[in-house]
Formats: structure tokens, C-alpha cells, sequence
């Protein structure tokens, strides 16, 4: 017996991007919604490292799909400021770190999108993976 799209469990994909990743993040999330199944839905939560109004004005008129729920978190980059940073790598990298403390108590599987991704194929293949007891999946 197969499950109609609005049976389906909605999927949950965390990303994040400070300003110099704005346009890294407009492209993820936009390949996602480009390849996902039209019966899909998603619990977007996109953790904002420093990003402007304005870019994240355009970002959110380029997301505007019925199949998406935006959930804008202002990322506590204070508490990333103890982490190591090196040439590329800056507090934002660590915006993953906070994925438990930013989804609700009742989620217990989430995807968590790089910034930088071009995706090519629906993610509701990757969110249909079984666990198997596995706490992550790569």
C-alpha cells in the first residue's frame, strides 16, 4: 500500500549561512524545492548566522512554495565564539552545533543541508532511508 503525499511526514531539512553564504543558500534550498516530489512537504529551519534584511527578504520571495514552512532562527553566534576559527572556517560552520537546542522537542529525525549545496535529486529519497537504530546517517 503506498502513501498519498498528504500522508507523507513532512520533512525536516535545518541549513544555515551568514551573509557571504546568502546566495550558497538561496541555490540549496532552491535545487531542493526544484527536485522535490510536488507531494512533498518541508519543515524548513534556517539557522541565520548574520544575514541581512534585505538579502533575507530576497530569500524568502525566492522560497515562496506552498510545500514549504520557513522557520527563520537568529543563530546565538555567542555561543559559537569559543570555537576554533582558521582561514575559511568561521563561527557559521558551527551553526549545525545548535540543531538540538532549535528544533522542537517532538522532532526526532531532521536533515541538515550544508549552504553550499547544489541538490540534483528529491531529498525525500534521502528522509525515506530507515535508521536502523543509527543516530546519523551520511
Amino acid at each position: 500500500m503506498s502513501v498519498s503525499g498528504s500522508e507523507m511526514q513532512p520533512l525536516v531539512v535545518v541549513t544555515g549561512a551568514d551573509e557571504n553564504y546568502s546566495i550558497g543558500l538561496a541555490v540549496t534550498v532552491q535545487s531542493m524545492l526544484h527536485h522535490l516530489d510536488s507531494q512533498r512537504r518541508v519543515e524548513l529551519y534556517v539557522l541565520d548566522g548574520g544575514i541581512t534584511a534585505a538579502t533575507r527578504q530576497r530569500l524568502l520571495k525566492s522560497w515562496d512554495d506552498p510545500r514549504v514552512r520557513l522557520h527563520w532562527v537568529a543563530a546565538d553566534m555567542q555561543s559559537l565564539s569559543h570555537l576554533v576559527t582558521a582561514g575559511h572556517l568561521n563561527h557559521t560552520t558551527y551553526l549545525r552545533l545548535l540543531i538540538p537546542a532549535i528544533l522542537p522537542p517532538d522532532v526526532d529525525k531532521a536533515l541538515y543541508l550544508d549552504s553550499d549545496l547544489l541538490i540534483r535529486r528529491d531529498v525525500g529519497l534521502l528522509w525515506d532511508e530507515p535508521l536502523d537504530g543509527h543516530a546519523v546517517l551520511a
